[in-house]
């Protein structure tokens, strides 16, 4: 089996026979892997939410009517658009294909694409009618093109100018030193991607927003409500009372804006017909390696190749 990073040559070589499997994860490429007959396109759900985070110690995003009128000015759908596909809109934290999504229409509400409701949001405080912007900057992982994390950032931008006037500065941290900034909790806006590294909802809401841990905070988000939830949601006995527990503190952390789900990445693997073996998960999905799953490379077969 024959695996390349994903470049204009990988993909010429996939075309031509010398590649067997690839990851597509440029969107400028989708269309032209998807008209090619002797390949087989599988989307995948992968474990992946991208979203912005808040961090309240910064303004003004430690003003709710802030955060909500942002909420309310980002449009998913053209994140779609943008990627080509290459996501789906998020409105909770735990992926499609993982334990612990929320298939619930109360979320879609609560941070929905509304540009008037934005503005709305925006009155009684000092940027009313899209006013008066401080300087705001919203902070990312250098490199991201592989992931499009750099073609939605962009659109983010655009949207907000678009919707709440507000003009917004990325700001690229190479990943060396991202982690350490990102715990520092003074960035104003962080675009991130958050990669499950273990198929239960326990790796988002509690190793992402537990506040009461000693260390690795992600963002200076806190509430008490959330918090015991997030405890309860570890021991409950049952998956339909974990997800009920779940859902509550979904809300909590919605309507206080502590974080903005946007979407999951959705990874479109590409196998040529003699590709066997590829395992799937209890969704009937084929499963890619990455951070849950890191053996997939070592069980696929090629023994139908033809000969060259």
């Amino acid at each position: 089996v024959k695996v390349i990073p994903q470049t204009a040559v990988a993909v010429a070589e996939l075309q031509s026979g010398g590649i067997d499997l690839d990851y597509v994860f440029l969107g400028e490429n989708v269309a032209q892997i998807k008209s090619q007959a002797n390949l087989a396109v599988d989307v995948n759900k992968g474990a992946i939410t991208q979203r912005i985070g808040m961090h309240l110690s910064k303004a003004p995003t430690d003003i709710l009517a802030f955060r909500k009128a942002l909420s309310h000015a980002i449009d998913r759908d053209r994140l779609v658009t943008v990627t080509n596909g290459l996501v789906a809109p998020a409105y909770c934290m735990v992926p499609q294909g993982v334990f612990g999504f929320l298939d619930d229409p109360s979320l879609m509400e609560i941070q929905g694409y509304d540009p008037a409701l934005a503005m709305q949001s925006l009155v009684g405080t000092d940027f009313e009618g899209g006013q008066n912007w401080p300087e705001i900057n919203m902070w990312m992982r250098a490199e991201e093109e592989q992931y499009n994390a750099d073609v939605m950032a962009n659109d983010i931008v655009d949207q907000l100018k678009q919707n709440l006037g507000m003009d917004v500065s990325i700001q690229p941290v190479p990943q060396s030193n991202f982690s350490e900034q990102l715990f520092d909790n003074t960035w104003q806006l962080v675009f991130i991607r958050w990669w499950y590294d273990y198929p239960d909802p326990d790796n988002g809401y509690g190793d992402m927003f537990f506040s009461r841990k000693a260390s690795g905070h992600r963002q200076a988000w806190s509430n008490d409500q959330f918090d015991d939830l997030v405890i309860q949601g570890k021991e409950a006995p049952t998956p339909e009372a974990r997800l009920a527990i779940y859902l509550q503190a979904e809300t909590i952390i919605q309507e206080e804006v502590g974080y903005m789900p946007l979407v999951f990445r959705l990874d479109q693997n590409v196998f040529k017909p003699w590709v066997e073996n590829v395992s799937v998960n209890s969704y009937g999905q084929k499963v890619p390696d990455g951070n849950i799953y890191v053996n997939m490379l070592r069980r696929v077969t090629t023994d139908t190749r033809p000969a060259e």
